[in-house]
């Protein structure tokens, strides 16, 4: 599938670290607007001189340079356009130019609310604020070094609003903690607003700001990114002020954020109020992630896990769909365990603060079986939950803690895993126990899924990666690969194996652009920093459980003397499961535009 610019465009990538890392941020200003709208917005690349295509992934997004290519200004007008069906969230778009190759992803949000720049005007006072009309998105920059941003509002007595600050950070791995801290305040102004003596700052009615994990379903390397999220229902009638800024007083020219300020629908409960998505509106087809709190399973999960194993070559296995119940209350004492057969998805919810669900089941001697536990609602660390499995005196013999030493320290470290395994060396009835690490939280909200299947010997997930010290994770995924003439590229393709894989996987390249080859490079033997070991080698607690083995190929990518310059191509990675010499189903895994460069 080859890229194209501007208009229509259709391209999913995947959203982490590029295998050439790039000299520069890439932010644009205005950072996004309303669909069904069109907005002129700024970029700096990192050659202005340059002609430049934007790459979008999606088709309901186009973009028409007007003026600044050359090299009398360094940056780039687009005039963005946003189709009334688009949705709402973050989008991804890259620039392409022809000596430079691809940029790393650049982040467009899609609005509902209408959309507003900041003005000019220094307004970083309570006395200068500037007035806004809501509901809108403002966006805004922190320019400079203990900069803040303030804004007026006028309300109604009794109105509801939430208010929310968006940065890039956290969408684009590239970036790292690029402004992860902004800051959000709300003051009432007893008098005039235009009085900074009489303004007093107020607390939120219902303050859902977080410490997010950036990025999601990283066992390492991963950068936290606060998210302010505040509603409130205001009182008195009048003016108030919302002030925006960075936590560490920071600022500069890509220090780019949208502030949203919208009206609570009603009908929402005061911790369901629908926040901004913080992941790409379009879905990655490859992203296939086993040990992710917040990614939602569906019937066919075992089916997708059976497509990477060798039972994807029997066609006499039977399809094993899973069943999907509700749990049934009461199941909070031992004794009211709802009993279940596998396999299962039960969808249950932790509510009341407190509420503790049971489920009881039979297993055999040997029975190798996996637990996995999903909370799409709402996602960890404010839904933690705690998995236990029970003996029949009561006891405690398995758990979804995992215990490591941390940072090569006496200090045991613990976290609470998605996914579990355990073969069962006796038969017998077993008790499953759901509950919140803490007793504190839980409403109607707080749902989960939770899977109880038996293991299956697959391929899991697998990405062409930078390595480092700290073994795969989410963040080093290879997204983007520029060549130059005559010169090569080593990809490391990184392959989990999971619940006792212990076949091989042969990589398959293709559609590769006129003039580049794949050559076979030497492999990688698995030590600390492939398998994850690192800062574990004085104690960790049944690790199988928890971590899958992983195994390294390398491949070379090697671009001819006379390879054909043009756009970029998308290159298809395809993994062939092998066990004792017999060659299973291939699947695609991953793709990665590739441009040649002169």
């Amino acid at each position: 599938m080859a890229l194209k610019p501007c208009w229509p465009i259709c391209v999913i990538f995947l959203f982490c670290v590029s295998a050439v890392a790039p000299a520069q941020l890439y932010t644009i200003h205005p950072m996004g607007g309303q669909r069904g709208t069109t907005f002129e917005a700024v970029v700096r690349p990192a050659n202005p001189t340059e002609t430049h295509q934007a790459l979008f992934e999606s088709d309901k997004l186009r973009a028409e340079f007007l003026t600044g290519q050359g090299p009398e200004s360094p940056v780039l007008v687009m005039k963005v356009e946003i189709a009334p069906e688009a949705e709402v969230g973050p989008h991804m778009f890259r620039l392409a130019s022809s000596s430079s190759g691809l940029s790393i992803p650049i982040v467009v949000q899609v609005n509902e609310e209408p959309s507003i720049v900041e003005t000019e005007v220094p307004h970083d006072t309570p006395r200068t604020a500037q007035a806004v009309t809501h509901p809108a998105v403002i966006n805004g920059r922190i320019m400079k070094w203990g900069e803040v941003d303030y804004y007026a509002i006028e309300v109604e007595e009794g109105e509801r609003l939430k208010f929310e600050v968006l940065t890039p950070s956290g969408l684009i791995p590239e970036t790292g903690g690029f402004f992860n801290d902004p800051e959000l305040v709300l003051y009432e102004a007893s008098g005039s607003w235009f009085d900074p003596q009489r303004a007093a700052r107020l607390k939120p009615d219902n303050d859902e700001s977080l410490m997010d994990v950036f990025p999601r379903g990283t066992v390492t390397g991963a950068y936290n990114v606060y998210l302010p999220r505040m509603s409130h229902r205001f009182r008195r009638g009048g003016w108030h002020l919302v002030r925006v800024g960075c936590v560490r007083s920071v600022g500069q020219e890509d220090y780019c954020y949208q502030l949203r300020i919208a009206r609570v629908d009603e009908s929402e409960n005061e911790t369901g109020v629908r926040w901004t998505r913080r992941v790409f509106a379009h879905d990655d087809p490859h992203d296939f992630t086993e040990r992710d709190f917040a990614k939602q399973v569906g019937p066919d999960w075992y089916e997708q896990l059976r497509g990477r194993s060798m039972d994807a070559t029997d066609a006499t296995t039977e399809s094993a769909a899973l069943e999907t119940s509700d749990e049934n209350e009461p199941n909070d004492e031992l004794g009211e365990a709802e009993e279940i057969t596998f396999p299962r998805i039960i969808q249950g919810t932790i509510d009341p603060p407190g509420d503790v669900d049971h489920f009881r089941f039979k297993v055999e001697a040997g029975q190798p079986l996996a637990f996995e536990i999903r909370t799409p609602s709402i996602a960890h660390p404010f839904f933690t939950p705690h998995l236990s499995l029970l003996d029949a005196d009561g006891e405690e013999f398995v758990t979804n803690v995992y215990r490591r030493v941390s940072n090569g320290s006496p200090v045991w470290v613990k976290s609470l895993q998605p996914k579990t395994i355990y073969t069962f060396e006796e038969e017998g009835e077993v008790t499953l126990r759901l509950r919140d690490v803490t007793a504190r939280r839980g409403n109607a909200d707080y749902t989960y899924q939770l899977v109880v299947r038996p293991q299956i010997a697959h391929v899991g997930e697998i990405a062409a990666a930078t390595l480092g010290k700290m073994g795969l994770n989410r963040r080093d995924k290879v997204t983007f690969i520029n060549l130059r003439r005559g010169q090569s590229e080593k990809l490391n393709l990184v392959t989990e194996r999971e619940e006792g894989f212990e076949g091989e996987v042969a990589i398959g390249v293709e559609n590769l652009p006129p003039g580049v080859r794949a050559l076979p490079g030497s492999a990688i033997q698995p030590d600390v920093t492939v398998t994850g070991n690192f800062n574990e080698p004085l104690g960790r607690i049944n690790k199988e459980w928890y971590r899958p083995k992983r195994q390294v190929e390398t491949i070379i990518l090697h671009a001819d003397e006379d390879a054909a310059c043009s756009g970029p191509q998308t290159l298809r990675l395809t993994a062939l499961p092998i066990v004792n010499g017999k060659p299973g189903v291939p699947f695609e895994f991953q793709e990665i535009p590739v441009m040649v460069l002169k």
